[in-house]
């Protein structure tokens, strides 16, 4: 007899503006440790500096498995942010 595959629990954890999608017991474990963390920039090079900045803002939010969906193919992030769909060439710049 089969069985049916189980759903993992999903999430979505937010640090600073960006949003990753991973299991729930990774993404509790996640958050965990960033909020031990800070952000840092990196001065000089003999020898390297690192000056301390804000705690990052994290926030983790649980995800219905019918609420993930991918990407048509063919169509990138950048589709989205285009006019009409005619990019200009400078836009194309990164």
């Amino acid at each position: 007899m089969a069985t049916a595959k189980k759903a993992v629990p999903m999430c979505v954890v937010r640090i600073g503006y960006q949003d990753y999608l991973l299991p729930a017991s990774g993404g509790m474990k996640l958050v965990e440790l960033m909020t031990t963390a800070v952000e840092c920039e990196q001065t000089g090079y003999q020898p390297p500096k690192f000056v301390i900045g804000e705690q990052p803002e994290v926030r983790l939010q649980m995800v219905k498995q019918q609420h993930v969906h991918q990407r048509e193919p063919g169509n990138s992030r950048d589709d989205d942010l285009t006019l009409e769909n005619k990019p200009s060439p400078v836009l194309r710049l990164r």
